[in-house]
């Protein structure tokens, strides 16, 4: 399994805690500009594919969009293996150690056969997730974390209905 090292971890995630934006598309060639990685792909209506330079994945990133937002800043640490679950666990625990020598102490650890780590940084949530096929950290802005609280909590509604 291809993944970022810690080094390159810590970098992304300090360059993403430390971003100060408008959260908005008008704002992207910023973005771009600020952290060197040139648009492979769009913008179109759902977002923009970035060139982090970084492995794996090709050293992508993707911006996201909202309609006028960026919603999230997502830049996978390994590259996608359903079958590798213990090398991708290892990369999860890799990828939290580093975002939490940058940022501190997660402020919330949400485990399961999907976990995830955040930690409130003042650019938003900085995000790790470890999907069953990727990890990935992400900056999320503070609407779009509370958009995927939300849909995760009615998500759990509706499995305590059966």
């Amino acid at each position: 399994m291809e993944r970022l090292t810690a080094d390159e971890i810590t970098e992304v995630a300090g360059a993403l805690a430390g971003l100060s934006w408008s959260w908005t598309v008008d704002d992207l060639d910023r973005l771009v500009d600020g952290f060197g990685w040139p648009i492979a792909a769009g913008p179109s209506v759902g977002g923009a594919v970035l060139q982090t330079g970084l492995a794996p994945h090709h050293g992508f990133a993707d911006v996201r969009f909202d309609g006028g937002a960026v919603g999230a800043i997502v830049v996978r640490v390994t590259d996608g293996s359903p079958e590798a679950t213990d090398p991708r666990r290892d990369a999860f625990a890799a990828a939290v150690t580093a975002v939490t020598g940058v940022a501190g102490p997660p402020t919330e650890r949400r485990p399961g056969p999907a976990p995830e780590v955040r930690w409130r940084v003042p650019s938003g949530v900085l995000r790790v997730t470890d999907d069953g096929v990727f990890v990935e950290l992400a900056l999320l802005s503070e609407a779009h974390a509370a958009l995927i609280d939300e849909a995760d909590s009615d998500q759990d509604d509706g499995e305590d209905d059966w």
